[in-house]
This record gives C-alpha cells, structure tokens and sequence, in this order.
C-alpha cells in the first residue's frame, strides 16, 4: 500500500487525496499529446517500406499461443519493465 508520495512541487502527500492528485497530474503530463512536425509525418509516410522475406512473414502472421506468452512472461525479470511505461513484470 501506498502511504506517501511526493508531488511536482516537492510537497509529501499522505491522504488519499492528495496521493491520487499526484498520481493524476504525474499520468496526464506523461501522457499528454506532444506536438508533432508535419514534415517529419510526411517524410516517414513516404518513406519505402521494406519487404519481409516469405519465411519471415509466414512466422509473424501466425497467431501467438497461450505458451509462447507464458514463456515470454517467465523469461522476463520481475523488477524489470520490459516496456517504457515503467510497469514491471510482477504487476
């Protein structure tokens, strides 16, 4: 359980309240919209695509079974975030 945090103004939350409105502000500012250059849009939807080889394409098209899920999720460290959301393995 969490019972303190310390918010963007250095201040140590304790109340639910106020560990929520942390929290809150902290998710909306790392996922608020960025701004976006047009001509970088333009340059990557232009740019060409590389071909898979056939063997490879065959591979990636298939479904993923519940095993190599399982597989992937038991080789992966459970203080690790294997993504850059930060969230770890044993969540």
């Amino acid at each position: 359980m969490i019972q303190s945090v310390q918010d963007d103004h250095g201040n140590t939350q304790r109340t639910t309240k106020g560990i929520m409105r942390a929290f809150t502000t902290f998710m909306r500012r790392k996922y608020e919209p960025i701004a976006v250059d047009g001509e970088c849009v333009s340059y990557m939807t232009e740019v060409r695509r590389k071909e898979l080889p056939t063997a490879w394409r065959d591979q990636v098209e298939r479904p993923i079974s519940p095993e190599e899920v399982h597989l992937v999720v038991r080789k992966g460290a459970n203080k690790k975030a294997p993504w850059f959301d930060g969230i770890g393995l044993e969540f």
